[in-house]
């Protein structure tokens, strides 16, 4: 197993003066080493929170070590009780730069009993956990590009108290304690997940990362943990699905893993020097993991209870059924389908005069909803040829469309800056002939990302796309920290999603999908069954895959093959499943499935 490096050689991220970010040096902070900053970054968080249903804007971090004495909180008053708001991104310049740090033997951080975190997301507004900003509606919760130093004396210390819902992610991150600390990534309060916690370094603590919640699924890519005092992952009820797991506790004999619960485990090297197990799966816990290789331990898995004796492993799945480790319908071999994985594609990041902003072309982004903002929007994306423009950029609001926005020409990444989008309330509105709101058409660049956007604004509008984004393009399209129904025409390019909200139709493609998350929606295909996921004649890879409501979740067809790792498929107690409504449909295709 050889993967590049979490964060290895990125440039830094330096948006548009117009971007509409908040640079927390706009509001005090120095991020010189030495001046305490607590006060200057919570000033620019709390004056930027959106209300409960809008985006918060992006709070920006240029290089510089930021002294903190106390935890960040998403407040707008953070000395209240409640007033807990979601949507909160904190993004740096770059992993290695930008430096969080908390002040040594800082008051309250040395209470194991009691921890404290240095930086804190939360849910929505309620009522029932007013004191810890718990809740299901963490949505659009992004910690990207930063360094989390919780500095010395700090055994308490939890560098991020994570809570996150449906379309979150911590991407190129680095945590570290240097003498002592409690849990660098916690997710210890309801509800966490699901969210994608991707090429993240955890140096240090008790715990790399401790889970305490048995709701829904995190998705992990690429993490690497080093030197944790108890166990670098400790996990009570929750499920997680784990790619390229990077463990090394050579220092302290203690396992990769402890887990009672649900975990799907593929791709990972596990140093220790310890006479015990490098994973310990106990009762009532389940997990399967695929291609292991530990090594300074006496064995790779210890299941509850039982050694599985040597150090490495193909493939294992704890839950025996009949003589073997999984169901099958078919006299099939009873193995994963080990589909081929990619990693998701980089899209340079452009230099700031290489970003085109649609206001500079009329776009309002100011919630108005009956102004169509496409025609803007679509003579900056074609004027961006003429201009040598390669990123087109919503600064931070919420823009209405009546018509299909084309992705073309020079046009390589879209950020939406976190902003929102919404359909016209007017006659102006043309999606009722079933077009999309973004199509991926022929350009000049062989990856187009497109990032930043998940949730919508309420416009009143009676007529609504049932396509968001329609592939048609060769190029290789990437959907990040985004949100809407996907579908492909047959000969575009492979998709991949990291963080993604709703659902896809897949015809004869390649999909890679890290944190997929389709729920309350319904694709339309077939006679029978509108499912989630429709997987015509594709390949078709999933790491962390969690639904909701009564639907099927799955269907796969014309010579398919579907793979998931790590699923959590949730019903509500009032749902009720007509007996006709599988789950799963399988015609004439391939698929495996490990999922709670």
């Amino acid at each position: 197993m050889a993967y590049a490096a979490p964060n290895s050689n990125k440039p830094d991220v330096i948006f548009p003066s117009d971007a509409g970010v908040i640079n927390v040096k706009n509001y005090g902070a120095k991020g010189d080493g030495a001046t305490d900053d607590t006060a200057a970054i919570q000033k620019a968080v709390s004056e930027n929170l959106g209300n409960a249903g809008s985006r918060t804007a992006v709070i920006y971090f240029p290089a510089g070590t930021y002294i903190v004495s106390n935890t960040i909180l998403p407040k707008k008053d953070p000395n209240a009780k409640g007033g807990w708001l979601p949507r909160l991104t904190l993004q740096g310049q770059n992993r290695d730069k930008s430096i969080i740090k908390l002040k040594d033997n800082a008051p309250g951080y040395n209470n194991k009993s009691s921890p404290k975190a240095v930086l804190y997301t939360a849910s929505g507004p309620d009522p029932g956990w007013p004191e810890k900003g718990e809740g299901g509606a963490a949505f659009n919760n992004h910690i990207f590009d930063l360094t989390v130093d919780v500095g010395k004396g700090n055994s308490g210390a939890i560098g991020i108290d994570y809570l996150a819902n449906n379309t979150a992610a911590v991407r190129d991150v680095k945590i570290i304690s240097h003498d002592g600390g409690y849990i660098g990534l916690a997710l210890i309060r309801n509800y966490p997940g699901p969210a994608l916690i991707k090429n993240v370094i955890i140096e240090g603590f008790d715990y790399g990362i401790k889970s305490e919640i048995i709701q829904t699924i995190t998705t992990l890519e690429h993490i690497t943990l080093k030197n944790q005092k108890i166990a670098g992952i400790h996990n009570t009820g929750h499920s997680f699905a784990i790619r390229d797991l990077q463990s090394e506790q050579t220092e302290n004999s203690v396992p990769a893993i402890i887990t009672v619960g649900f975990i799907t485990l593929v791709d990972a090297t596990l140093k220790g020097s310890s006479p015990q197990s490098a994973i310990d799966n106990r009762q009532p816990g389940d997990i399967f993991v695929r291609n292991i290789a530990a090594s300074g331990y006496s064995s790779a898995l210890k299941n509850n209870g039982s050694v599985i004796p040597g150090t490495s492993i193909n493939e294992f799945y704890s839950l025996q059924v009949d003589s073997t480790y999984a169901y099958s319908l078919f006299n099939t071999p009873k193995t994963s389908l080990n589909l081929p994985i990619r990693e998701t594609p980089e899209v340079p990041w452009d230099a700031p005069d290489r970003w085109i902003n649609v206001q500079a072309y009329g776009a309002d982004g100011s919630g108005r909803k009956d102004f169509d903002n496409t025609p803007a929007v679509q003579k900056a994306i074609d004027d961006a040829d003429r201009l040598g423009k390669t990123t087109l950029y919503f600064p931070k609001g919420q823009y209405a469309l009546g018509d299909t926005i084309h992705i073309r020409g020079n046009i390589r990444r879209v950020h939406f800056m976190m902003s929102s989008l919404g359909v016209v309330n007017s006659a102006a509105n043309k999606f009722a002939d079933g077009r999309p709101i973004i199509a991926i058409e022929e350009g000049k660049h062989p990856v187009v990302m497109i990032e930043g956007a998940g949730d919508s604004f309420g416009t009143g509008a009676t007529v609504f796309p049932k396509t968001s984004i329609k592939h048609i393009s060769s190029s290789t399209l990437v959907l990040r920290n985004f949100g809407g129904n996907y579908e492909n025409v047959v000969g575009s390019g492979p998709v991949f999603f990291e963080d993604h909200q709703w659902c896809g139709v897949f015809r004869s493609t390649k999909v890679w999908a890290r944190q997929l998350n389709p729920e309350s929606c319904s694709t339309t295909e077939g006679v029978n069954v509108n499912p989630y996921i429709l997987n015509d004649g594709s390949d078709v890879w999933i790491l962390g895959l969690k639904t909701e409501r009564p639907t099927t979740i799955i269907e796969t067809k014309n010579g398919g093959r579907t793979e998931v790792l790590g699923g959590a498929f949730f019903l509500a107690a009032q749902d009720k499943v007509p007996p006709s409504m599988p789950a799963i449909i399988n015609r004439d295709s391939s698929q495996s499935l490990s999922f709670v």
